[in-house]
Formats: C-alpha cells, structure tokens, sequence
C-alpha cells in the first residue's frame, strides 16, 4: 500500500485546478519550491509523471487526469464535510436521542424543549420513553446520547451520574377514602390491607418503595402493578385504589381537595430525577450544549 499523504495531494489538486505552480502556491500560502517538492514527492511515491511542464503552466497527464477525477470527488467530499460540520457546531442541523423516564420527560424535560426549538428549530429531537433500567441499557448499547432518569440507579458502573431535581413519592387517595384515612397516621401493615396501586416491578420507583416496606418488615404486594404513573393516576381518581405517586404528579389534585395525602408512620425515601452518560469524552458537542441548556433552564 502506498504511504498517502493529504499535504501532496492537496497541492497537486490547487495545481491541477489552476493550471499553475505560481497561482497555487499563493492560493494554499505556500512558496513555490514547497509546492513543487510535493508534485515531485507524490509522482514519485506514484511512479508516473502527473503533469507535462511547459512555458505556460501545468497541464495534467493522462495518468494525472485520472487521478484528478478521483481526488476531485474527495476535496468535495471534504470541503462537504467541512460544511456539514459548521452547520452542526452552529445549531443548523443535527440529532439527539435521549432516553428519557415518565416522569423525567414531564417534569424535566418538557419544560425546556419548546424553549430549545424555538431556538434551535433545525435539531431533531428523538425521545424514547422508559423506565430507568431500559434507559440505562439504552445507554449502555449507543442507542441514547444521554438519558434522564429517576434514582435509584440499582447499576451505575461506568456512568456520569449527576442530580437535577429532588422529589418525594407519597400516598395519595380520593375522597372514597378520606372519611378512613384524612387525619390518621397509618402503618404499612393498615396500608398493605387496603386497594394499593404502584408503578411495576423492575422500575427504579417500585425498588425504591419495595425497599421502604422491607424495612419496616413488609413485603410489598400491591393489588395494582401498572406501568405507568398516569394509570395509578386514574386509579387514584377513579377512587379504585390509594396510589403511590411523586409529589410533582399530584401538586394541583392535592391543591384542589380532589385527592388527599396519607400519612404513615416512616415517609418513604426521597429520590432525585438525574442526568446520566457515559463519559464527558464521550458527549458530542450538541450533547454538551443541550445539557448546559437543560441545565440553565430548569426550574
């Protein structure tokens, strides 16, 4: 294989394009003896002569033509390249795919992509909605630029883990149930006998509940496993079930009087909606960009 170098093609192709040693030599800011040792380098390494030298310039071989055709292609491909990327480092084009959970996407997320289109309306956003394990794999297999997830984080080897917002999960009912429960202090054993609805297992929220019953000494055995929070929304507003909810979920419910929080004798754990990647080396420049926005403009 021959040994390439781009500097000697870069001058056989200002040449062949402008016909001449002295015009080429100012176009690329060179002397003129520089650019003519890479003509000769480059025929060399080649071992066919490129250009026939005459009184009036430089004019391409037959060999010299063939090559030219080729590395015409690639400066256009380059100079293309050039302007790809200047497009991408000033906003005009590019994507994000981020792996975003429930409630990541709605209280971290949504808030500041309406603000970051209207700014930069040329970025594609892709958004793929999961729980915090199947974020997290996303991640791990390149199919996420970075993900918004909510702690626990059960494995966060070889991960940038960064907090963004604390929140609580709390027990929340309908007005089937204030009359038993509006201003009782109630243990896990009363709350485990009455209609529970969570989020399923395998969630970073049911990991986190499940571990705040076992250590009062409780299992937790909901009598509704869902996937979503919204669905143990509506089984709570549908006064179906006491539900366990982060406390953005329920703000105006609880405002309002529709829903009421019950209290028990430990409050569950806090958690925290977080900013995970693998590695600042590995964040593309829109990735950093997005994230210092994110950053500046949540909450």
């Amino acid at each position: 294989m021959l040994d390439f170098n781009l500097e000697y093609y870069r001058a056989f192709y200002y040449v062949a394009q402008l016909g001449s040693i002295t015009r080429a030599a100012n176009a690329l800011f060179l002397g003129q003896p520089t650019l003519t040792r890479s003509i000769h380098l480059l025929e060399e390494s080649l071992d066919c002569q490129l250009f026939i030298r005459t009184a009036k310039g430089m004019t391409l071989t037959k060999e010299g033509e063939t090559l030219y055709q080729h590395v015409t292609l690639a400066f256009e491909e380059l100079v293309r390249g050039e302007q790809e990327l200047q497009r991408l480092l000033s906003f005009q084009t590019g994507t994000l795919d981020i792996a975003v959970t429930e409630t990541a996407l709605q209280f971290v997320l949504l808030p500041v992509i309406e603000k970051f289109i209207n700014k930069y309306p040329n970025i594609d956003l892709h958004i793929t909605g999961s729980s915090t394990p199947e974020s997290i794999d996303l991640l791990r297999h390149d199919k996420a630029d970075f993900a918004l997830t909510g702690s626990p984080i059960l494995d966060a080897s070889g991960l940038v883990v960064t907090p963004i917002k604390q929140f609580h999960d709390i027990i929340v009912a309908g007005e089937a149930f204030r009359k038993s429960f509006a201003n009782n202090t109630i243990s896990i054993t009363e709350l485990l006998d009455q209609p529970l609805a969570t989020v399923e297992k395998g969630t970073s929220a049911f990991s986190n509940t499940e571990r705040w019953f076992q250590e009062q000494g409780s299992p937790l055995v909901p009598h509704f496993s869902v996937r979503a929070f919204s669905t143990v929304f509506q089984l709570v507003k549908s006064n179906l079930a006491i539900g366990i909810l982060p406390d953005m979920y329920v703000e105006n419910e609880l405002q309002s009087g529709e829903f009421f929080q019950i209290e028990t004798e430990q409050k569950p754990p806090s958690r925290e909606i977080v900013l995970i990647y693998k590695s600042e080396k590995n964040l593309s420049f829109l990735s950093k960009q997005f994230i210092e926005f994110l950053k500046g403009n949540e909450l």
